[in-house]
């Protein structure tokens, strides 16, 4: 099969040396595996007979989705009756208030 990398080339991982690895639980890795989003692979039977191995690039890559720090920054909505479109404010800034606005909004109440 093309494009697969043999097993000599692929590093295999027990569901504790990934949760060491990942710095998670056991308990998490075994729910990865369960909920399908570890690929994983189940040798021998089930239960004590059995051996789960977790392929390091398949840890590597669901680890890789985790990652937020690449994250689009948040785009502030057109506010109601402004005809203006709506632009990016950096992450722990807020933009600019209109003070007309605000204090009609505070007599309303």
């Amino acid at each position: 099969m093309a494009g697969l990398p043999q097993p000599s080339e692929l590093r295999y991982l027990t569901p504790k040396a990934a949760a060491e690895r990942a710095c998670v639980s056991l308990s998490l890795v075994y729910q990865w595996c369960s909920d399908g989003s570890l690929p994983h692979l189940r040798v021998g039977g089930r239960g004590r007979r059995g051996k789960i191995l977790i392929a390091l690039t398949d840890l590597d890559a669901l680890m890789a989705t985790f990652r937020v720090g690449d994250r689009v920054p948040w785009v502030a909505p057109a506010s109601q009756g402004s005809d203006t479109a709506p632009t990016a404010v950096p992450s722990g800034t807020f933009s600019e208030l209109n003070p007309q606005r605000l204090a009609k909004a505070w007599k309303s109440r």
